[in-house]
């Protein structure tokens, strides 16, 4: 059969995906000419020779990561990737932050890879399942008002449409406990659940996962929480992420992204207003937050959008003496937009280490009325203070690829900003997109 570039690499993309195997190559040899028959000239005969390492199925691992956000993270787990010798995956995971109020957090996860459903001995389904199991203790919310402990089981079942395309429904059962207001306790406030289904779609076609030079990666996830299922909270919930790579000359890549999210709280969530939940109904966690290292840089992480006073808004009971500063509420709606230029930079031998030009804009909104073409551009005037503008952030930076991920560093300098503070650090693991 005719021999594709695209489908060996593809292939190979497959085998390294399923965890079993440490490295996969490949090599094409011409067949010997007393083999059989041959192709008519100008075709070549050639042959297909793959070679594997194998990975060790069960595996005890540790690490330790540093970010902008949670500043230096302690891991570890012990994973078997096929236990009983069914393609069943099993592993336990743990995490660890110094940083103030971001505690970490502990799992079990299982994966079968191949579960078969018959339908009435008609049909049948293939799909990987998967199920998840953890606590996560302390996490600072993204608004920085509140502090979580989150209790979690997810239930997952994916199938694969395509080589490059994979359907995912997702069952959420997550139990929320509020632990504070900013260095204030809370009042007593009762645990609140969020019984969800999801449905997503994810397509990538990226040559590599962690330095793509060339494709994209988009997926569409669509969450509907309460109704018949139940629970404390009532909403939909939509998002859209949209990217793409493009070889330029000099070994340059061009790379955009896309990302449009949204919310809309429905039933008892529109009619009620539950202590510590915003006045809308969409609680802290499931709205949006925008700026910083993974949205639009040159900004402080999540504090762009809309901002609440909790003590206006009720969250928190009287404190007598005591005052609370504002903080970030999150948006109901969200838009995200980047455009980078990666070039490398190959200096004192180091064969990884590359560059970054980027432009970044982006924001999150309470409503749909709030996004107006006035306060689109940087360049438009208005409020300094108006957090419903569209934000920008201008700058530049390094990466550096290891066998294992790419170490990225940003500088961002903010064409608005709020706190009047010039530009900001970024530093994380992986590209930014």
């Amino acid at each position: 059969q005719p021999l594709r570039l695209e489908q060996i690499l593809r292939s190979k993309q497959n085998l390294l995906d399923s965890g079993y195997f440490r490295s996969v190559d490949y090599r094409l040899e011409a067949l010997d000419p007393s083999a059989g028959p041959r192709l008519p000239a100008p075709v070549e005969d050639l042959r297909l020779v793959w070679r594997f390492r194998e990975r060790k199925l069960a595996a005890l691992e540790s690490g330790v990561g540093y970010g902008s956000v949670d500043g230096l993270r302690l891991l570890g787990g012990w994973t078997h990737r096929n236990l009983f010798g069914r393609g069943q995956r099993v592993g336990l995971q743990a995490n660890f932050a110094f940083a103030k109020d971001r505690a970490g957090r502990f799992g079990l996860g299982f994966q079968h890879e191949s579960l078969e459903w018959r339908v009435l001995d008609i049909a049948r389904l293939r799909a990987r399942l998967g199920l998840l199991v953890f606590r996560e203790l302390d996490y600072e919310s993204e608004s920085g008002a509140f502090s979580l402990e989150t209790r979690a089981i997810r239930l997952s079942a994916a199938r694969r449409l395509d080589a490059y395309t994979v359907l995912d429904l997702r069952q959420q059962f997550d139990f929320l406990y509020q632990r504070r207001i900013g260095d204030l306790p809370l009042p007593p406030v009762p645990g609140y659940n969020t019984r969800s289904l999801g449905l997503g779609v994810d397509r990538d076609t990226r040559d590599d996962f962690f330095n793509p030079t060339r494709g994209g990666h988009s997926w569409l996830s669509y969450k509907l929480a309460g109704g018949l299922q139940g629970g404390d909270h009532h909403f939909q919930r939509l998002q859209l992420n949209l990217t793409r790579h493009w070889r330029l000359p000099r070994a340059a890549v061009a790379a955009g992204r896309f990302y449009l999210g949204g919310v809309w709280p429905y039933g008892d969530s529109r009619r009620r207003t539950l202590v510590g939940v915003p006045a809308d109904g969409v609680p802290f966690q499931e709205r949006f937050y925008c700026g910083g290292g993974s949205t639009v840089r040159g900004y402080d992480e999540s504090s762009l959008g809309p901002r609440i006073d909790p003590e206006a808004e009720d969250l928190v009971a009287d404190l007598p003496g005591q005052s609370l500063p504002v903080y970030i509420l999150g948006g109901r709606f969200a838009l995200v937009g980047n455009l980078e230029w990666r070039l490398p930079l190959p200096l004192f031998g180091w064969r990884g280490l590359g560059s970054v030009l980027f432009l970044d804009g982006g924001g999150t909104w309470e409503s749909l009325a709030d996004i107006a073409g006035s306060r689109a551009w940087p360049w438009q005037t208005g409020d300094a203070n108006d957090t419903r503008r569209v934000f920008y952030g201008l700058g530049g930076g390094l990466r550096y690829l290891t066998p294992l991920t790419v170490i990225r560093i940003d500088f961002g300098l903010p064409l608005q900003d709020l706190a009047d503070r010039g530009g900001r650090w970024h530093f994380s693991l992986g590209q930014t997109f």
